[in-house]
């Protein structure tokens, strides 16, 4: 029976790989499922069909490691079938890029046009990524089969979780030894997986139902020690232009207590639009203090400081909500990014993401509202932070911590 088990298994593992990344990365397919074997040997029998979920993340891995070389070997196959590339990428015919496709495809199926025979030192950052992935996927699975019980009664309304479904990264960044954030699909319901201090994230849930409960909605949280499982909060429409002003004037006090507070990176990525309430998604920089306001300059106090930089500098600039622009390239504001792929930021109204144009008034009604309201019960909520800061001892980032998007 387990033979039979394990050759089912086998022809799925085998049906994946043929459907899989395209032919070009195709290399690195041996490489993800050999790791998954290993980690599926340490795992308990519970997990090893939960750990097949993982070859994806780690073939995205490596493939990001091996993309440069790859695309330069089929940069250099395109100009020796037609010279005239390396003046110009313009001449290539569309015969000419899919014969270098094939080509560069057949290059890498050969041991020697292999990437990391051709440069070892990818071979050993290869080998880290393996063994980085290899400790937190195994470290993941086992947090996940504890906390179980936990996760059903605080994230899926009392659902059994069933099988575990899918798993992606989500876009999120790969730090601290190659952890990840994770969006975790089970029979019962999609949650989130946090491999930090994710005691912030109940803490601020703690601090918005206490100062502005009518204006805001924040996710639930299943906290262990140095990770979390967090609610997958829910996108959802307004239904007229009243609501996408309330939407707008809610925005507003929330933008106020990011400010009292002191928090930052609250980027288009970090906001959901539900209904007529933003919701904050990763609270990591909930608490910023602030970085060398001085910029290495001598001077005794703020006071000493250029006005314009100190207005600045400790201003609600820094929650990075209002409009910038990223490198002055990329416009990165919850309050105007509104592409059809980053709209989760932005109410949608009949189908259309709608930017805060013509609500200016609503949301600057509602910072005022929250700001006069924090600075009344400013000791109150010192208090209320002071005391949630000691009892649960949290861990917070800095923004400026070095990471893939950085």
């Amino acid at each position: 029976m387990e033979k039979a088990v394990e050759k089912t298994e086998e022809n799925r593992e085998r049906k994946s790989a043929e459907q899989g990344p395209e032919d070009l990365y195709a290399f690195l397919l041996p490489y993800a499922e050999e790791e998954i074997r290993t980690i599926r040997a340490q795992t308990g029998v519970p997990m090893r069909e939960a750990a097949v979920l993982g070859k994806g993340l780690l073939f995205q891995r490596l493939k990001d490691l091996t993309e440069p070389t790859v695309q330069a070997m089929l940069e250099e196959n395109l100009c020796s079938i037609n010279p005239a590339v390396t003046l110009s990428p313009h001449f290539a015919s569309e015969a000419d890029r899919e014969r270098a496709l094939r080509e560069t495809a057949a290059q890498l199926r050969r041991p020697e046009g292999n990437p990391f025979a051709r440069y070892p030192l990818l071979e050993q950052d290869a080998g880290r990524i393996r063994e980085n992935f290899r400790s937190f996927l195994i470290g993941f699975l086992h947090r996940l089969d504890e906390n179980r019980a936990q996760i059903e009664r605080g994230l899926l309304q009392g659902r059994s979780m069933g099988a575990l479904l899918s798993l992606s990264a989500s876009g999120a960044d790969s730090h601290l030894h190659g952890q990840c954030a994770l969006r975790v699909g089970t029979e019962g319901g999609v949650f989130y997986y946090k491999p930090r201090d994710s005691r912030l994230d109940r803490l601020y849930r703690e601090i918005t139902e206490r100062f502005c409960p009518d204006d805001t909605r924040a996710p639930l949280a299943v906290c262990g020690e140095g990770f979390g499982f967090i609610e997958c909060m829910k996108t959802a429409p307004v239904q007229s232009r009243e609501e996408v002003s309330q939407y707008y004037e809610h925005f507003g006090a929330l933008t106020a207590l990011f400010r009292f507070l002191g928090t930052s990176d609250m980027h288009y990525e970090n906001i959901l639009a539900c209904g007529v309430y933003p919701a904050a998604i990763d609270m990591e920089t909930l608490f910023t203090p602030a970085s060398d306001p001085y910029q290495g300059c001598e001077i005794a106090s703020v006071d000493e400081m250029n006005p314009v930089w100190r207005d600045l500098f400790f201003s609600t600039q820094s929650t990075l909500v209002l409009p910038m622009m990223l490198q002055g390239k990329a416009q990165i504001s919850p309050l105007l990014r509104g592409n059809a792929e980053t709209a989760r930021c932005l109410p949608v109204l009949d189908g259309k993401p709608i930017s805060i144009y013509g609500f200016e008034e609503s949301y600057i009604g509602g910072f005022s509202r929250m700001y006069d309201r924090l600075l009344r019960c400013a000791d109150a909520a010192r208090d209320a932070l002071a005391c949630g800061m000691r009892v649960e001892r949290c861990t917070g980032a800095h923004p400026g911590r070095p990471e893939q998007a950085f």
